[in-house]
């Protein structure tokens, strides 16, 4: 069932992120390579969290996942912090949801990051490796040498394996 729903999101161009379990090894949804992105937690400065699985070949990135402050259920005024990949994945969420719309009004739709390949692309040159298989994602890397930021993002989309894009690859 949980296959079937994934092949359909594949089809319909659904991009879908699910946090790492916290324990070793990617699950099942996760090594549908083609399908998902595999999103573990990492602290401010890009270090994985030690709770972190090995990716097992998943596309796996990390995001700002450890002391995130946000409010706390149930008052007006207080606050908390919490940690872990299921708050990595809404940061992540969010990244994406904001490079979608970003590709999304400068371009015609198919070609923006709406789509798997396309924002593995994306994610993939606004990311830095870390020192167990995944890959931080660090957006202002996506801007922050370039000035034409449309012939970048089309560089990106286009070809990936471009000599443009060699020094975030």
């Amino acid at each position: 069932m949980v296959e079937e729903a994934l092949q359909q999101a594949k089809a319909k161009q659904i991009i879908v992120l699910m946090p790492t379990p916290e324990y070793e090894g990617a699950p099942f949804p996760a090594l549908l390579k083609e399908v998902v992105f595999y999103i573990g937690s990492a602290d401010g400065l890009g270090n994985p969290s030690p709770l972190n699985p090995s990716p097992n070949g998943a596309a796996a990135f990390i995001a700002l996942g450890e002391a995130v402050r946000g409010a706390q259920s149930g008052t007006k005024t207080d606050y908390t912090t919490r940690d872990g990949s299921a708050v990595a994945v809404m940061v992540a969420s969010g990244i994406a949801s904001l490079l979608i719309d970003y590709t999304t009004q400068r371009y015609a739709r198919g070609w923006g990051a709406d789509n798997f390949e396309n924002m593995r692309s994306l994610l993939l040159a606004m990311s830095e490796p870390t020192n167990d298989s995944y890959r931080y994602l660090f957006p202002t890397n996506l801007f922050r040498k370039w000035t034409d930021s449309q012939k970048l993002v089309r560089e990106i989309i286009y070809n990936p394996e471009s000599i443009l894009l060699k020094e975030f690859l």
